[in-house]
Formats: structure tokens, C-alpha cells, sequence
């Protein structure tokens, strides 16, 4: 029935399995697939071209394009996978969805925290192990710390925010409370209520930076990437998500420097989307709209990230040139 008579149509998952499949994450283990129907060599088959891939030693999903995603967001797919598996494996477990884990359930930025195991904390006490690609964590988890996501036990975004951050470089950590922020599910004060219990914690010195300087205004990874680098090359701070108005023109700009009259914009996606030269052509015209109003315009895209001593330099010859427009 399920999966014997299907080869040559390159059908993935037969109903069946489809829906075992999504009651666990969209993961499934073997013997799913053998009781939906599936012969041990039709699950060779599939894993072989393609059509499924391992998630962990016994378990799978089917492959999903996401060819037009950023690396990160394709990378945090891949982990939520993996993280019902081992769930799965571990169910019985005293056990939490934990730390960078955690924070992929929640639906959080993940750019540049490691996500090659799972991470779950113990509510045992147990000790701390690394075993079949999951980082077993130990430390006091109280009630108030833990929530329930996509079914699983999870640790609270604000606690999720943090475990993460302590382990994190602090560019990392700005990015994952910068996009906690933004979605609205958490406060300030809250991811300091949490760092306040874990004084002495390794880590937690990273993290009190991060959250110190987190701002729920920036709106995507680049630009809280940009607002560290910004910061850390000693430029004043700048105004965030301004609203620019000019005649009948209205826009709303990532950082307006009001002293120097500059602008910074970051769309560091473009190369993300179907649409990118249409994208470029729209911004483009929108810099020009703004320029025609009076001020600079630097705009930055993810690879000027990787050359910073240039990037830095570009916008501090707006700021000298903005200067002398002014004076003159």
C-alpha cells in the first residue's frame, strides 16, 4: 500500500506517514516508516537519492528546498528537526529543550550560535554529558523557567535568550536579544530578572553586555550586527527606524545620525530574495528620494560586514563630508 507501489513516481511520504510524521516535528523513525508501509530497502532508496535525509541515527524527514533562505535560517530548519528526534529518543528523560535549542523553537535568530547538537537541560541534577550529538546541561531550572513549544518541554524565551548568550561570542548574543526583543514575546527586564539568577555562571559577563545593549528596534540580524560594529569603532550612537518625511515622500530608515544629517541603510537579504534586481531598482529610487531631501545615504549589505575597517571608514567620509556641506 504505502510505499510499494510508487517507484519511479519519486513520491516522498505516503499520507500515513505524512502524518505520523507531523506529530512529532516532522520527523519520523523507522519503524514509522516500516508501519506506514515502507520496506527497509524502499527507506534505503530514499535516503539514497535525496528524497529523505537522516536527522539522527534512526530517524528522518523528508528533504524540504530551501534554496532562497539565508544560511542560518536554513541551518535552524535543519536543527528544529533534529531536535524532535532526539526529544523523541530521549522521551522519558528528565529533561528540557534548552539553551540555543530552545531558542530555534521559540522562532528566534540563530546566525552564529552553533547548532551542531542539540542542547537539553537536566531536572535531575544528573551530570552533564555529551552524548549521541546532545549536549546534556546541568544547572537549577525553576517552574517559572520552563514553557511547552511545539509540544516539546522548553526552557522560556527569556531563559532560552540567555543560556544562549552565555555561550555565545557578544556580537551573537546582540543578535539573538536584539530579535527576542523585536518579537514583542519579551522585555528588557525580564532578561535581566533571568540574568540575576545566574550570577557567577559562566558566561554571564557576555551576556549582561548583550542584554545591556540590546534594542528591540533593530529589526534583523545585519542590522544588530551593524549597530555592534557601529558601537565597537567608537561612532556616536544613532537613531533607530526614524521616520524621514520629505514632501509627499515618507520612509522610515534603520539610522538616521541627526548631527551629521547621514543615513545608514542595511539590506543585507537582497540576495535572499526571487525578486532581488526588482529590489534593487526600488532602493535605489528611495535613496535617491532621500538624497534629493538633503542628506547622505551609506548603504550597507551583509558582505560589507566581513570588511569592517572599510565599511567604517565609508561612513565616517558621509560624516566629514556631510560636515563641510554644512558649514560651507
Amino acid at each position: 500500500m504505502g510505499g510499494g507501489g510508487d517507484r519511479g513516481r519519486l513520491l516522498s511520504m505516503n499520507p500515513k506517514l505524512r502524518r505520523r510524521a507531523s506529530e512529532y516535528g516532522d520527523t519520523f523513525n523507522r519503524q514509522d516508516a516500516v508501519e506506514c508501509g515502507y520496506t527497509v530497502s524502499q527507506i534505503r532508496e530514499r535516503l539514497r537519492d535525496g528524497r529523505w535525509i537522516s536527522v539522527r541515527r534512526g530517524f528522518y524527514a523528508e528533504l524540504v528546498d530551501r534554496a532562497g533562505s539565508p544560511p542560518w535560517e536554513r541551518q535552524a530548519a535543519e536543527h528544529r528537526l533534529a531536535v524532535h528526534a532526539a526529544a523523541r529518543a530521549l522521551a522519558g528523560s528528565p529533561v528540557v529543550i534548552s539553551h540555543q535549542s530552545a531558542a530555534v523553537l521559540h522562532g528566534l535568530p540563530t546566525w552564529g550560535l552553533d547548532l551542531d547538537r542539540v542542547h537539553v537541560t537536566r531536572t535531575d541534577r544528573g551530570h552533564g554529558r555529551i552524548l549521541a550529538r546532545t549536549s546534556h546541561h546541568v544547572g537549577e531550572l525553576p517552574a517559572r523557567a520552563v514553557t511547552t513549544t511545539e509540544g516539546l518541554p522548553t526552557t522560556t524565551i527569556a531563559r532560552s535568550v540567555v543560556d544562549a548568550s552565555c555561550s555565545a561570542g557578544y556580537e551573537v548574543a546582540v543578535a539573538l536579544c536584539d530579535g527576542a526583543l523585536q518579537s514583542g514575546r519579551v522585555t528588557k527586564a525580564q532578561l535581566s530578572e533571568e540574568l540575576g539568577q545566574m550570577v557567577g555562571w559562566p558566561g554571564t559577563c557576555t551576556a549582561q553586555a548583550a542584554v545591556a545593549f540590546a534594542d528591540g528596534r533593530s529589526e534583523s540580524v545585519g542590522e544588530s550586527r551593524l549597530r555592534v560594529l557601529m558601537d565597537t569603532h567608537g561612532l556616536p550612537e544613532p537613531e533607530l527606524q526614524v521616520q524621514f518625511s520629505a514632501r509627499d515622500f515618507v520612509a522610515r530608515v534603520d539610522f538616521y545620525f541627526r548631527q551629521f544629517e547621514v543615513i545608514v541603510e542595511f539590506d543585507g537579504l537582497i540576495k535572499y530574495r526571487d525578486d532581488a534586481v526588482d529590489a534593487v531598482v526600488r532602493e535605489k529610487h528611495r535613496e535617491d528620494r532621500l538624497r534629493s531631501a538633503g542628506v547622505l545615504v551609506v548603504r550597507v549589505t551583509w558582505d560589507d560586514l566581513n570588511h569592517p575597517d572599510r565599511l567604517i571608514h565609508r561612513i565616517r567620509q558621509a560624516f566629514a563630508l556631510s560636515e563641510r556641506r554644512l558649514s560651507s
